[in-house]
């Protein structure tokens, strides 16, 4: 071989080895050269931009400094085991800040006219190690979801089982794995399995599909199934996964919520159909309302018709005992004649009420006021009602308030008319004992005077429940006692 074919070979050699260099000192890994003590001889551009040292500042320092200190034996026994041969491992490695990053380390010791060294190539895997943690915590989200999610292939097989497949399906995963999906589906509804791997196929999603699913104790449920295909690294389709949801109680609550919604529209047309009844009944009632007015009318022209016809002998009453009173009497027929005089007025003045009663009834019920002696009015009272007392033996009296001022101006014939008829039942429902009346001043304002009439007796009285009821129109605690005294009468 000639000289100039050397020199050409040796030319190739510098080339190769420049090649090499730069390929190691460029690389995306980090390159580290150590001496047998674990001195740092050489690194690659890639190590200086990791660690944050300058090359200088990296190549004083030791391989232990860049290790966990915490693990400085098995850095070292890892780094004795790399000089006689070949090693993998991961660690933590830490940069000038103090931060530390999982590498994965592959060490080869090297063997140069008797000395030996130590070439790692390191690889920062720390999105490796966050991807998988990311994986991790998704597969044990999978894993433990409510949520019954399972593999199977595109024949049926079941291939992965989770926590939320066991509490739906009552399964174990070691008791369904390897076995056909069959067994989870109801004989009506396998047809199920195949429309959906079909889909699949032909590369289709099923959201939301809804169906009947089968318990290991046999009890059928509801359920909610969302499927998906699943595919290989190289994109092949190899089978399909299921997200399965227990519907069984939301299908329980919308079947009660139809049934509320049913009942609830057959009271709303239950209640149209009311509606109708009581605009027909409306209209019955004033028709009914009108035919009433007219009743009430007519009653309203008799009660004045009658009225006017007993006025006439009443004013003929009146003359008579106005002529009598002329005549020579003894004390007790004048006495008897004023209390008939009295009497006879009293009923004048109810008939001409009665004439008013058309008043009465639309609200516009006046009062005639006018001035009279309340002293004078009781006392006629009393002596009218005495007769009547005297028969039974009971004592009647009244007591008025020395504070009030006998002159008043009101509806003495009003008065005279409620307060005889008060005293009357009070008589009429006493056996023995008294009756007393009572006249008692509330207040005086305005020259207006409001007093308190009251009537206590010796009688059977009134019921407590009775008490709210005994001034309404034609209403009577008892009708016994009143039987009881027309059958002594």
């Amino acid at each position: 071989m000639s000289s100039e074919t050397n020199e050409n070979i040796n030319k190739k050699k510098y080339n190769y080895l420049q090649i090499y260099e730069a390929a190691i000192r460029n690389a995306n890994d980090i390159i580290i050269l150590f001496s047998s003590q674990g001195n740092i001889l050489e690194v690659n551009r890639k190590a200086v931009d990791t660690y944050g040292y300058t090359e200088e500042e990296l190549l004083s320092k030791n391989i232990f400094e860049l290790r966990n200190r915490e693990r400085i034996e098995l850095a070292s026994m890892q780094f004795e085991k790399a000089k006689s041969g070949d090693v993998e491992f991961e660690t933590m490695h830490f940069k000038s800040d103090g931060t530390s990053f999982p590498v994965e380390v592959k060490s080869i010791g090297i063997e140069v006219n008797n000395d030996r060294f130590v070439l790692s190539i390191i690889r920062d895997i720390s999105n490796r190690m966050k991807n998988e943690a990311e994986i991790r915590g998704l597969a044990s989200l999978v894993e433990n979801t409510e949520d019954a999610i399972i593999g199977k292939t595109l024949e049926g097989i079941i291939t992965s089982w989770n926590i939320g497949a066991e509490k739906i399906y009552g399964y174990k995963k070691e008791e369904v794995i390897g076995k056909h999906i069959s067994i989870i589906i109801p004989d009506e509804k396998i047809n199920d399995f195949y429309e959906i791997i079909k889909k699949i196929k032909n590369g289709e999603r099923i959201r939301g599909f809804e169906s009947k699913r089968r318990k290991k104790n046999g009890q059928l449920i509801d359920v909610s199934i969302t499927v998906s295909p699943i595919y290989d690294l190289e994109g092949n389709l190899i089978g399909a996964s299921n997200i399965t949801r227990d519907i069984t109680e939301n299908k329980k609550v919308e079947k009660e919520l139809r049934d509320k919604y049913e009942e609830i529209s057959a009271l709303y047309e239950e209640l149209i159909a009311i509606e109708e009844e009581l605009r027909s009944n409306y209209k019955e009632l004033e028709k009914a309302k009108e035919e009433a007015d007219k009743a009430n009318k007519a009653k309203s022209e008799f009660l004045a018709n009658i009225s006017h016809e007993i006025r006439t002998p009443m004013n003929g009453i009146i003359g008579i005992i106005d002529l009598l009173k002329v005549t020579e009497l003894n004390n007790n027929q004048k006495e008897y004649l004023d209390m008939l005089s009295n009497s006879s007025r009293l009923l004048l003045g109810i008939l001409n009420t009665i004439l008013d009663i058309s008043k009465i009834e639309s609200g516009k019920f006046e009062l005639t006021l006018k001035p009279f002696n309340m002293k004078k009015t009781l006392d006629r009272i009393t002596k009218e009602l005495s007769i009547a007392c005297s028969k039974k033996n009971l004592e009647v009296f009244y007591y008025i308030d020395p504070y009030i001022n006998f002159d008043l101006i009101g509806d003495e014939i009003r008065l005279n008319q409620v307060l005889i008829n008060i005293i009357n039942n009070a008589i009429k429902f006493t056996e023995k004992g008294q009756i007393m009346f009572k006249v008692k001043k509330l207040h005086n304002t305005n020259n207006k005077l409001t007093l308190e009439f009251s009537v206590k007796d010796t009688g059977i009285g009134i019921k407590e429940e009775f008490k709210n009821d005994i001034f309404k129109k034609f209403v009577q605690q008892d009708m016994t006692y009143t039987k009881n005294m027309m059958e002594r009468g």
